[in-house]
């Protein structure tokens, strides 16, 4: 399959979820790989411990599951601390599928509040844009905090703009 034909098919995915785009678009911002499983162990995390790290956003990808669902993931590279070098994959899967907790909506609110956060304005972005994103994130790679908590067999990690001042304000959203 192209590459055109991959982004197609993502663009045409999320127009499936139309009304929940629209209105996820404008919120505000407020299982283990092996980099994961070298970050929890380099950092000695256990059951409910977090985390920050500092890192970057290298990379932006975007497709369709094999289920069909649209997704968008933000790998952050570590770029300081014993987990350095290590990539995390921050994965956002769109879907209506029986069983989920949250809806498409709230899905794609976690979705625009991680691209604010990367400084994209969302209130007019369109699903046809993600191409652009994952190009600009891969150009400007902006600095993040990388908030990491153990939970279960998932490592939950919210994401927040790399602060000047060297604060550590970081606002958790549920993954």
């Amino acid at each position: 399959m192209s590459e055109e034909s991959k982004v197609d098919g993502f663009a045409s995915k999320m127009k499936g979820h139309k009304k929940a785009f629209k209105s996820a678009r404008k919120v505000q911002a407020s299982a283990f790989t092996d980099d994961t499983s070298k970050i929890v162990k380099s950092l000695g995390l256990k059951q409910g411990q977090k985390a920050v790290v500092v890192g970057k956003a290298v990379r932006s990808r975007n497709g369709v599951t094999k289920h069909g669902d649209p997704y968008v993931t933000i790998d952050v590279l570590i770029t300081r601390g014993p987990a350095e070098g290590c990539t995390y994959t921050k994965f956002h899967q769109i879907t209506d599928n029986e069983g989920q907790k949250k809806t498409p909506k709230e899905q794609l609110e976690y979705l625009f509040k991680d691209l604010q956060r990367l400084g994209f304005d969302t209130e007019d972005m369109d699903e046809d844009d993600f191409q652009d994103v994952s190009e600009k994130i891969a150009k400007d790679t902006p600095g993040v905090k990388l908030s990491l908590q153990v939970n279960g067999e998932y490592l939950n990690a919210f994401l927040n703009p790399l602060e000047d001042d060297g604060g550590e304000d970081v606002d958790e959203d549920e993954d």
